[in-house]
């Protein structure tokens, strides 16, 4: 931060404020994730070493925390039985060999008016099948803590998959994955979301028609090319089971989620 930027906050308590907000809600979201010590570099070392700057009388109070508009997206008038009809044609699904070997269906789940339209890839359970599951326990506990960091909850969120079936199998053929794209389209075409997410690298391949790799696309939003409605804005990040493995990657996740979160409140 230049000179002129420190100055600028001393003499404004409002942005102050501002930026105290944010800072507690990006340690908020680390708590949440389970990052809880940071490295003591040499810039951490000299701010903890400066001398605290008077109270300012009179200055704004703290902005409370980010609280979602009611804005919803305008699901089609058939979007309930619709949904419901195609969880029933899943059960009966034979477009790939998955179908042979599925421990389960894992159709989407949540609001029906949601907010925020989350893709990611498939299922990956070890021992008993729980329908209940979109990725796994550790994932979803993951991915709904990621929710509740940008202000989202399972009531303005619907989240689904590029691959319906849960085989138990950590890798699924391209060939699977376009088998089960229809079935994603017409899931999608239920809502008129503003804003989709896709974690992983099947979820942009799909939603993006790219085979660029995931680390270039995400950072960024893009068109939603298979909708009828350009206005349908897609930002690609990683998946929570990607995160367990690799948790430095937590950090630009973090950068996605919050660009998803200006986009709502613009909105």
């Amino acid at each position: 931060m230049s000179r002129s930027e420190e100055a600028a906050l001393r003499l404004s308590p409002r942005n102050g404020t501002i930026l105290l907000g944010e800072v507690r809600r990006l340690l908020r979201f680390h708590q949440q994730l389970g990052i809880f010590r940071y490295p003591a570099s040499k810039a951490l070392r000299s701010f903890l070493r400066r001398d605290r700057q008077p109270v300012v009388s009179g200055s704004a109070p703290l902005r409370p925390g980010f609280t979602p508009d009611r804005v919803m997206s305008e699901p089609l008038p058939e979007a309930g039985p619709l949904l419901a009809q195609l969880e029933e044609e899943l059960a009966r699904c034979t477009r790939c060999p998955l179908a042979k070997e599925r421990r389960g269906v894992v159709p989407g789940q949540g609001s029906h008016r949601p907010r925020l339209v989350v893709v990611g890839d498939w299922s990956v359970q070890q021992g008993t099948f729980e329908a209940g599951l979109i990725w796994g326990r550790e994932e979803d506990a993951m991915f709904w803590k990621m929710m509740a960091a940008i202000g989202l909850d399972r009531e303005s969120v619907y989240v689904t998959n590029t691959v319906k079936c849960c085989s138990g199998k950590a890798d699924i053929s391209p060939a699977c994955e376009q088998a089960c794209r229809a079935w994603l389209e017409r899931e999608l075409a239920a809502f008129t979301p503003r804003v989709i997410c896709g974690m992983g690298e099947s979820a942009a391949r799909i939603l993006l028609d790219s085979r660029a790799p995931l680390v270039r696309l995400r950072g960024r939003f893009h068109r939603y090319r298979l909708a009828r409605n350009n206005a349908i804005r897609i930002m690609p990040t990683f998946h929570p089971r990607f995160l367990l493995r690799h948790p430095e990657m937590k950090k630009a996740v973090w950068l996605d989620l919050q660009a998803i979160q200006r986009c709502l409140q613009a909105r």
